[in-house]
Protein backbone atom coordinates (compact mmCIF):
# COMPACT_ATOMS: atom_id res chain seq x y z
CA UNK A 1 0.00 0.00 0.00
CA UNK A 2 1.36 3.62 -0.89
CA UNK A 3 0.62 4.69 2.21
CA UNK A 4 3.88 7.66 1.61
CA UNK A 5 3.10 8.75 -1.27
CA UNK A 6 -0.61 9.42 -0.18
CA UNK A 7 0.34 10.87 3.17
CA UNK A 8 2.83 13.68 0.96
CA UNK A 9 0.19 14.24 -1.71
CA UNK A 10 -0.83 17.76 -1.28
CA UNK A 11 -4.44 17.26 -2.35
CA UNK A 12 -4.75 14.48 0.93
CA UNK A 13 -5.25 15.69 4.42
CA UNK A 14 -5.69 13.44 6.95
CA UNK A 15 -6.61 15.69 9.91
CA UNK A 16 -9.82 16.38 7.82
CA UNK A 17 -10.71 12.79 7.32
CA UNK A 18 -9.76 11.28 10.43
CA UNK A 19 -8.10 13.91 12.59
CA UNK A 20 -4.94 12.48 12.67
CA UNK A 21 -1.69 14.37 11.83
CA UNK A 22 0.49 13.16 8.61
CA UNK A 23 3.72 12.42 10.86
CA UNK A 24 1.71 10.05 12.99
CA UNK A 25 0.18 8.22 9.79
CA UNK A 26 3.40 7.32 8.11
CA UNK A 27 5.10 5.95 11.71
CA UNK A 28 2.03 3.98 12.19
CA UNK A 29 2.66 2.70 8.53
CA UNK A 30 6.44 2.36 9.05
CA UNK A 31 5.66 0.31 11.88
CA UNK A 32 2.93 -2.08 9.92
CA UNK A 33 5.61 -2.19 7.06
CA UNK A 34 8.42 -3.59 9.85
CA UNK A 35 5.83 -6.05 11.01
CA UNK A 36 5.72 -6.95 7.30
CA UNK A 37 9.00 -7.66 6.68
CA UNK A 38 10.34 -8.97 9.91
CA UNK A 39 10.86 -12.36 9.21
CA UNK A 40 13.45 -11.01 5.89
CA UNK A 41 14.95 -8.30 8.00
CA UNK A 42 18.23 -9.06 10.59
CA UNK A 43 17.88 -8.14 13.97
CA UNK A 44 20.05 -5.52 13.91
CA UNK A 45 18.18 -3.80 11.38
CA UNK A 46 14.95 -4.19 13.07
CA UNK A 47 15.61 -2.20 16.08
CA UNK A 48 17.08 0.54 13.65
CA UNK A 49 13.92 0.85 12.52
CA UNK A 50 12.58 0.70 15.80
CA UNK A 51 15.20 3.30 17.21
CA UNK A 52 13.94 5.77 14.12
CA UNK A 53 10.36 5.41 14.93
CA UNK A 54 10.54 6.62 18.59
CA UNK A 55 12.40 9.18 17.71
CA UNK A 56 10.50 10.36 15.03
CA UNK A 57 7.20 9.68 17.91
CA UNK A 58 8.72 11.54 20.47
CA UNK A 59 9.58 14.34 18.35
CA UNK A 60 6.15 14.68 16.37
CA UNK A 61 4.73 14.30 20.47
CA UNK A 62 6.90 17.02 21.71
CA UNK A 63 5.79 19.18 18.93
CA UNK A 64 2.29 18.35 19.55
CA UNK A 65 2.38 19.44 22.88
CA UNK A 66 3.96 22.72 22.07
CA UNK A 67 1.56 23.47 19.08
CA UNK A 68 -1.45 22.77 21.47
CA UNK A 69 0.32 25.42 24.47
CA UNK A 70 0.49 27.71 21.71
CA UNK A 71 -3.11 27.64 20.78
CA UNK A 72 -4.55 28.32 23.75
CA UNK A 73 -7.46 31.65 22.82
CA UNK A 74 -7.16 34.69 23.77
CA UNK A 75 -10.63 35.50 22.73
CA UNK A 76 -14.14 33.66 22.82
CA UNK A 77 -15.84 34.78 19.32
CA UNK A 78 -17.92 31.79 18.10
CA UNK A 79 -15.31 31.50 15.15
CA UNK A 80 -12.50 30.94 17.57
CA UNK A 81 -13.90 28.76 19.68
CA UNK A 82 -14.99 26.64 16.53
CA UNK A 83 -11.09 26.57 15.53
CA UNK A 84 -9.94 25.86 19.37
CA UNK A 85 -11.93 22.84 19.26
CA UNK A 86 -10.80 21.50 15.79
CA UNK A 87 -7.29 21.96 17.13
CA UNK A 88 -7.89 20.16 20.53
CA UNK A 89 -9.85 17.04 18.37
CA UNK A 90 -6.28 16.86 16.07
CA UNK A 91 -4.42 16.96 19.06
CA UNK A 92 -6.52 14.00 21.36
CA UNK A 93 -6.79 11.72 17.81
CA UNK A 94 -2.82 12.45 16.95
CA UNK A 95 -1.85 11.66 20.43
CA UNK A 96 -4.04 9.00 20.62
CA UNK A 97 -2.56 7.32 17.81
CA UNK A 98 1.28 8.35 18.75
CA UNK A 99 0.46 6.52 21.97
CA UNK A 100 -0.90 3.70 20.27
CA UNK A 101 1.78 3.40 18.33
CA UNK A 102 4.78 3.64 20.71
CA UNK A 103 3.01 0.47 22.80
CA UNK A 104 3.40 -1.50 19.07
CA UNK A 105 6.86 -0.21 19.02
CA UNK A 106 7.26 -1.47 22.73
CA UNK A 107 5.91 -4.93 21.40
CA UNK A 108 7.92 -4.98 18.82
CA UNK A 109 11.22 -4.08 21.25
CA UNK A 110 10.37 -6.80 23.30
CA UNK A 111 10.12 -9.18 20.76
CA UNK A 112 13.16 -8.63 18.86
CA UNK A 113 15.62 -8.42 22.15
CA UNK A 114 14.00 -12.05 22.87
CA UNK A 115 11.41 -13.90 21.71
CA UNK A 116 10.58 -15.10 25.45
CA UNK A 117 10.89 -11.38 26.60
CA UNK A 118 8.12 -10.01 27.83
CA UNK A 119 7.67 -6.12 27.68
CA UNK A 120 6.24 -5.68 31.17
CA UNK A 121 5.24 -2.72 32.74
CA UNK A 122 6.27 -0.85 30.32
CA UNK A 123 2.82 -1.98 28.34
CA UNK A 124 0.69 -0.78 31.31
CA UNK A 125 2.23 2.35 31.49
CA UNK A 126 1.48 3.53 27.86
CA UNK A 127 -1.76 1.38 28.48
CA UNK A 128 -2.61 3.96 30.97
CA UNK A 129 -1.78 6.97 28.92
CA UNK A 130 -4.46 6.31 25.89
CA UNK A 131 -6.63 5.76 28.86
CA UNK A 132 -6.16 9.36 30.05
CA UNK A 133 -5.76 10.31 26.52
CA UNK A 134 -9.40 8.84 25.89
CA UNK A 135 -10.94 10.03 29.05
CA UNK A 136 -9.55 13.79 28.09
CA UNK A 137 -10.96 13.62 24.48
CA UNK A 138 -14.33 11.82 25.21
CA UNK A 139 -15.60 15.22 27.36
CA UNK A 140 -15.43 17.31 23.91
CA UNK A 141 -15.12 14.77 20.94
CA UNK A 142 -16.88 11.45 20.06
CA UNK A 143 -14.39 8.81 20.27
CA UNK A 144 -16.03 6.36 17.25
CA UNK A 145 -12.80 7.78 15.61
CA UNK A 146 -10.81 5.72 17.76
CA UNK A 147 -10.97 2.13 18.00
CA UNK A 148 -7.70 1.54 16.75
CA UNK A 149 -6.18 2.52 19.68
CA UNK A 150 -9.07 1.70 22.16
CA UNK A 151 -8.72 -1.75 20.36
CA UNK A 152 -4.92 -2.55 21.11
CA UNK A 153 -4.68 -0.55 24.59
CA UNK A 154 -7.98 -2.42 25.77
CA UNK A 155 -6.15 -6.39 24.38
CA UNK A 156 -3.20 -5.37 26.67
CA UNK A 157 -4.96 -3.85 29.53
CA UNK A 158 -5.12 -5.86 32.96
CA UNK A 159 -7.71 -5.97 35.34
CA UNK A 160 -8.13 -2.75 36.18
CA UNK A 161 -7.38 -0.89 32.67
CA UNK A 162 -10.33 -3.50 31.23
CA UNK A 163 -13.14 -1.59 33.26
CA UNK A 164 -11.88 1.48 32.58
CA UNK A 165 -11.87 0.36 28.73
CA UNK A 166 -15.01 -0.86 28.92
CA UNK A 167 -16.98 2.07 30.53
CA UNK A 168 -15.17 4.25 27.78
CA UNK A 169 -16.76 1.56 25.14
CA UNK A 170 -19.98 2.00 26.71
CA UNK A 171 -19.83 5.52 26.61
CA UNK A 172 -19.59 5.94 23.04
CA UNK A 173 -22.12 3.06 22.27
CA UNK A 174 -24.63 5.16 24.32
CA UNK A 175 -23.97 7.69 22.55
CA UNK A 176 -25.63 7.00 19.53
CA UNK A 177 -25.15 5.00 16.24
CA UNK A 178 -22.42 2.90 15.99
CA UNK A 179 -22.21 2.27 12.73
CA UNK A 180 -18.93 4.40 11.79
CA UNK A 181 -15.37 2.84 13.88
CA UNK A 182 -16.92 -0.67 14.29
CA UNK A 183 -17.77 -0.30 17.91
CA UNK A 184 -19.96 -3.59 17.82
CA UNK A 185 -17.26 -5.84 16.47
CA UNK A 186 -14.37 -4.24 18.46
CA UNK A 187 -16.46 -4.85 21.89
CA UNK A 188 -16.66 -8.46 20.74
CA UNK A 189 -12.57 -8.72 20.52
CA UNK A 190 -12.54 -7.16 23.76
CA UNK A 191 -14.16 -9.69 25.07
CA UNK A 192 -13.01 -12.51 23.93
CA UNK A 193 -9.38 -11.22 24.75
CA UNK A 194 -10.10 -10.87 28.08
CA UNK A 195 -12.58 -13.74 28.69
CA UNK A 196 -9.69 -15.92 27.60
CA UNK A 197 -6.76 -13.67 29.19
CA UNK A 198 -5.30 -12.95 25.73
CA UNK A 199 -3.40 -9.86 27.14
CA UNK A 200 0.34 -11.57 27.72
CA UNK A 201 2.83 -9.45 25.62
CA UNK A 202 4.30 -12.06 23.38
CA UNK A 203 2.30 -11.79 20.35
CA UNK A 204 -0.64 -9.53 19.35
CA UNK A 205 -3.38 -10.05 21.19
CA UNK A 206 -6.51 -8.39 19.45
CA UNK A 207 -4.87 -10.62 15.92
CA UNK A 208 -5.08 -13.65 17.90
CA UNK A 209 -8.85 -12.80 19.28
CA UNK A 210 -10.19 -12.20 15.57
CA UNK A 211 -8.56 -15.50 14.37
CA UNK A 212 -10.29 -17.15 17.05
CA UNK A 213 -13.55 -15.38 16.11
CA UNK A 214 -13.08 -15.51 12.40
CA UNK A 215 -13.88 -12.24 12.19
CA UNK A 216 -11.31 -9.93 11.07
CA UNK A 217 -12.01 -6.45 11.69
CA UNK A 218 -10.57 -3.12 9.97
CA UNK A 219 -9.47 -0.57 12.54
CA UNK A 220 -8.03 2.32 10.76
Amino acid sequence: MPYQMWLNADCINMVDLMGCEHWALRVIGDIALLDARTAQLHNERIMETIADCEHRLERGIKALEAKKASHQPQRTSFRESDSHRRQLRTYYVTLAFATTAKLLLSLAKSTASSPKHRAGGNVHTLVDQIIAILTQAAEMMSLRGLVWPICISGSLANATQQKQISSIMEAVVSSGDTSFGNCGSIMGVLAHCWQNEMGGYQGKPWQAAMADMGHYVLLI
